[in-house]
């Protein structure tokens, strides 16, 4: 047990310098991520869209999350046993409650802020800048109930937050007089529905996808490129683990798991909703040469990852780049039927054939 005098905090511990050291490293790729995402914008001269701001808002977020848990670590108690905890300073043990309690507003923003980026990228790719995807209708409303349930989520995590102590002052103070809920079951059910969440926004592009008349091992490429997301899930399943062994016992030496499972998840939706827009520059590019009998009407402004076309009626074209020379591209085009009209096709092309997906 540590003596009443000391000064310990949980980087004393072989825990506490494991998840230091693990936080740390997470927060150095996301932000790699993040800096090759604007690499890639900078370089294909690529306009700033939705997806750009809310990746960017994630990752204000979690790098205020990722300084939050170094410091309850460093200068805190997380990382020592409840039965040493109790017997550092009792400043230090109010100040690492208080960061935890705001952790977890941060938390529920920058994890939202990812799933809402990844959505509003769906809808930039499949549905266009003229929302003309043969299949978009249902598409669209997949999007939009899935942004309707993201919201609503976050918001009620909020509040069961706000309303989880009365007064709020007894999250970080004990001896105040009020009273706490008990947070285990609402810990468990919040990371059971943000696991679901995560999994329908992963799956939703998996059946537009899917129908890509390509190679399997390409199809495979794309479906990976977007699936990326499914090791999010396992972060989740793990913190399902976690809380349900623990039952909120030992709560400052659990919380470096938990939190640095936290982590772990938002930092793995930042790689995952970046990589797609990076992933061409890791690996050879190359230049589609195609003409198509019908007139185009619009050309997108969504290229993933490859070299942006040139606004005008003379390029259709929006490429999902995938690892190799396999492309797979979204075209627009007037219809001939009803004046006025368009529609889109996903088009792949390999091998120097092309074959399009109606």
């Amino acid at each position: 047990m540590v003596n009443k005098t000391t000064q310990a905090t949980g980087l004393s511990t072989g825990l506490g310098k494991t998840g230091f050291a693990l936080n740390f490293l997470f927060t150095i790729i996301a932000i790699v991520s993040f800096c090759l995402r604007v690499w890639v914008k900078i370089t294909t001269k690529r306009d700033t869209a939705s997806h750009d701001v809310l990746s960017f808002g994630a990752v204000v977020f979690a790098l205020a999350f990722s300084i939050g848990y170094s410091y309850c670590i460093h200068s805190g108690v997380i990382g020592l046993h409840m039965t040493d905890a109790i017997y550092t300073e009792p400043n230090v043990q109010k100040t690492t409650y208080k960061l935890f309690f705001v952790a977890g507003f941060i938390w529920i923003l920058s994890t939202t802020l990812v799933k809402l980026s990844v959505l509003h990228l769906y809808r930039l790719i499949f549905l266009g800048e003229h929302r003309a995807y043969i299949q978009g209708r249902p598409f669209k409303y997949a999007i939009n109930t899935l942004y309707t349930l993201l919201i609503l989520f976050c918001i009620s995590h909020i509040l069961l937050a706000l309303l989880e102590c009365q007064p709020i002052e007894r999250q970080w103070n004990k001896n105040v007089n009020g009273r706490c809920t008990d947070t285990y079951k609402q810990n468990l059910a919040d990371t059971i529905t943000n696991m679901v969440l995560d999994l329908l926004v992963i799956v939703l592009p998996m059946p537009l996808l899917w129908q890509l008349q390509m190679p399997m091992a390409t199809k495979l490429k794309v479906c990976g490129i977007f699936g990326l997301g499914l090791f999010i899930c396992a972060t989740n399943i793990a913190r399902v683990v976690v809380i349900a062994s623990t039952r909120g016992a030992d709560v400052t030496y659990n919380l470096v798991h938990i939190g640095l499972l936290c982590r772990l998840e938002i930092y793995l939706g930042i790689v995952a909703a970046c990589y797609p827009l990076f992933n061409s520059v890791l690996f050879r590019r190359r230049k589609i040469a195609s003409h198509h009998a019908k007139r185009p009407f619009f050309s997108f402004n969504n290229t993933i990852g490859g070299q942006q076309r040139n606004r005008g009626v003379d390029d259709g074209f929006s490429t999902l780049r995938t690892v190799g020379d396999d492309d797979v591209s979204l075209r627009g085009y007037e219809r001939t039927d009803i004046p006025g009209a368009f529609n889109s096709e996903l088009v792949y092309q390999g091998n120097g054939e092309m074959s399009v997906v109606k």
